[in-house]
């Protein structure tokens, strides 16, 4: 009996502290769903707003039908953004070498023919005009030239017309007149 008292006894200290601990215990549970219930509803509003980012992104970098999670599926659109963007980098830097290419030879090609053009005077020239045949591009006369390109051609026309109008002006006195 005694120990009947003493349980009781304890029984009775015991059940209040109990009783507050169910109670604690019950709130801290209520506290952890709304905890819960607050993480789904973010989680949520992140997946939606990953699928609107992944929206906007150009058609041939979404995943069409895919039913990857929303992160797993913006890790592969930045995948496939970074590689198009290498690709991009990629042809810019042959459009720019192919660039620098085409501007070497046209200084070439510049360089070549104003060295033709330095190098021609009327002196050399001296007889028949030059005449251009339409079927083979050579030149035909007296021009001390056996074959010369059509645009070669067209450009010593060029000078020598210049040079007749030059000579043919009534101000122009000649290279020994001073003023």
């Amino acid at each position: 009996m005694v120990q009947a008292a003493m349980l009781a006894a304890d029984a009775t200290t015991l059940l209040p502290k109990g009783q507050a601990l169910m109670a604690q215990m019950q709130a801290d549970n209520m506290e952890l769903k709304k905890e819960i219930k607050r993480f789904k509803s973010l989680n949520i509003a992140l997946q939606q707003a990953i699928d609107n980012q992944l929206q906007r992104l150009p058609a041939e970098l979404q995943l069409a039908g895919s039913t990857a999670a929303p992160t797993t599926r913006l890790a592969q659109a930045c995948g496939a953004l970074k590689t198009r963007a290498q690709e991009l980098e990629h042809q810019i830097a042959e459009k720019r070498e192919r660039k620098l290419r085409m501007q070497r030879e046209l200084e070439e090609k510049k360089a070549k023919l104003k060295m033709m053009a330095l190098s021609t005077t009327p002196a050399k020239l001296n007889g028949s005009p030059i005449q251009l045949t339409p079927a083979s591009g050579t030149c035909s006369g007296n021009s001390n030239m056996s074959q010369i390109s059509r645009r070669e051609a067209a450009l010593l026309l060029q000078q020598d017309l210049f040079r007749k109008r030059f000579l043919l002006r009534r101000d122009y006195k000649g290279p020994s007149a001073s003023n």
